[in-house]
C-alpha cells in the first residue's frame, strides 16, 4: 500500500492482509476500528485492526503498508467460480 492511499484510511474499511490466507486461499480481512494520529508528527499513525470475534491489533503506518492491501489494490486475489445454473444446455 502506498502512503497516499494510507491518509485516505477511515474507521470502517476493510484491510486484506499479504501473505495470511484463510483456508480457501483467499487473504484474511481485517477492519479498521481506530486511528490515531499526532499533532506533532502528522506523518506517524496507530491504526487499530479486528480480525474475527475476539481478535485485535495496533499497528504502525510503516505495518500497514508493508503487510496491508487497500480494497482498490487487491493483488492476487483468488476469486471464487460460481457454477452457472442456467449456463446448462439440454439435449434431446
Amino acid at each position: 500500500m502506498e502512503k497516499e492511499l494510507l491518509k485516505n484510511i477511515k474507521k470502517g474499511d476493510v484491510l486484506y492482509h499479504v501473505s495470511a490466507k484463510n483456508a480457501d486461499g483467499t487473504p484474511q480481512r481485517f477492519k479498521v476500528t481506530s486511528i490515531k494520529t499526532w499533532k506533532r508528527r502528522p506523518e506517524k499513525m496507530l491504526i487499530g485492526l479486528k480480525r474475527g470475534l475476539y481478535e485485535y491489533w495496533k499497528v504502525s503506518e510503516q505495518e500497514i503498508i508493508d503487510k496491508f492491501i487497500y480494497p482498490e489494490v487487491k493483488a492476487n486475489m483468488r476469486v471464487k467460480k460460481v457454477k452457472n445454473p442456467y449456463s446448462c444446455y439440454w439435449h434431446w
